[in-house]
């Protein structure tokens, strides 16, 4: 995800707090210059380091694994953001 579709989606914040789901950026490299000019201008929450790469590598080491998401095509380096919405509004009426 580029920091301008970073930036995007952590803007829509309060709509993902009122779904009561958490946003987390995860990067899989430590690059102090760039973690500093990515946090807070990009993106104003919790930024987490994969350092073993696990989640990267949960994710299909960068390859969609389709199977795996609920979105069955290819979207790119990251989903719509209006789809990501209504995915989670239909997370929370299965969990209430």
């Amino acid at each position: 995800m580029c920091r301008a579709e970073a930036h995007k989606l952590f803007s829509r914040k309060p709509i993902f707090d009122a779904l009561g789901i958490q946003l987390f950026a995860v990067v899989h490299e430590h690059i102090e210059s760039e973690v500093k000019d990515f946090w807070p201008r990009y993106w104003g929450g919790v930024v987490l380091f994969d350092r073993g790469r696990d989640f990267f590598k949960a994710l299909g080491g960068g390859y969609l694994l389709k199977e795996k998401f609920f979105i069955e095509r290819n979207f790119g380096d990251w989903a719509p953001l209006a789809e990501v919405i209504e995915i989670c509004t239909q997370l929370q009426v299965i969990v209430l």
